[in-house]
């Protein structure tokens, strides 16, 4: 079970972007059972789709031991830091 991780840190306290000098980066999966579940994927392309049909379809767990699927409507919210777009938002609340 992983944690909340602050905003320009990973899960091994390093840049976001460098996962083990690499450039992999973290996605960050919201249970809503309070769990975040984290993996590493090659590129900020693969955290978009991933993003897209863990969305659609849900997220597998597998820690090697444990295989659990948990269905669309489980999903609270998936993250990842330091992701380019041409699309800013902005934040405000009421």
């Amino acid at each position: 079970m992983s944690r909340e991780v602050p905003p320009g840190l990973c899960h091994n306290n390093t840049h976001p972007e460098s996962v083990n000098g690499s450039d992999k980066r973290i996605i960050y999966v919201y249970i809503d059972d309070g769990r975040i579940f984290e993996y590493a994927v090659e590129s900020e392309w693969k955290v978009r789709e991933h993003s897209d049909a863990i969305i659609k379809g849900g997220y597998r767990h597998n820690d090697g031991i444990v295989f659990e699927h948990y269905p669309p409507h489980r999903i609270v919210k998936i993250k990842s830091y330091n992701i380019s777009t041409n699309y800013q938002d902005i934040t405000k609340g009421t």
